[in-house]
């Protein structure tokens, strides 16, 4: 699992969804990104989440649904609820976890086979990790929800206040 480090910051945030990827989240501004060290996770088959860091801070620039297994997303009615630990911020990750002994492009990327399901609510898409951690806290950036367990590793992410033709584009994604 990916372990959340500390939070930084708000960021900006930039949410994309399109035909063909299912979301893409940019943080802050993107010009000043520098190439960033990647978390990947899914079965790599038919589900990938990429997520990006900066490499001299580890924090949070860019989250990319690429893909997800279509048994894997569903629509629900259930409302988002709280309830648990909630502060405003951004994920900072350790970024000593890449190997960086050598500029070898591969070494920028850390993969992990780890399922995950999407839910589609009324205004919001939930995806979660699959394990047996429940979440402790969120850490909140605008629109951007992260569920941290109390190990500090990222267990959910929730996208809220979702406009009707983003969660519709989405939708399509289960077929």
């Amino acid at each position: 699992m990916l372990n959340v480090f500390q939070k930084g910051f708000l960021k900006e945030v930039s949410i994309v969804t399109d035909k063909y990827i299912p979301f893409t989240l940019s943080f802050g501004d993107k010009n000043l990104f520098l190439p960033p060290l990647y978390w990947r996770g899914g079965d790599f088959k038919q589900s990938l989440i990429e997520i990006g860091f900066a490499e001299k801070t580890g924090i949070l620039q860019t989250l990319t649904l690429t893909s997800i297994n279509p048994k894997n997303i569903s629509e629900t009615s259930e409302k988002l609820t709280s309830g648990n630990d909630e502060s405003l911020g951004i994920l900072v990750c350790d970024a000593t976890l890449w190997d960086k002994s050598s500029d070898k492009f591969e070494n920028r990327f850390i993969d992990e086979a780890i399922d995950f399901k999407v839910k589609i609510g009324q205004d919001h898409l939930s995806l979660v990790f699959e394990s047996s951690n429940k979440v402790d806290q969120y850490i909140i950036n605008q629109s951007v929800r992260f569920g941290v367990c109390k190990n500090n590793n990222l267990v959910s992410i929730n996208l809220l206040e979702l406009k009707s033709d983003q969660l519709f584009l989405l939708k399509t994604f289960m077929n």
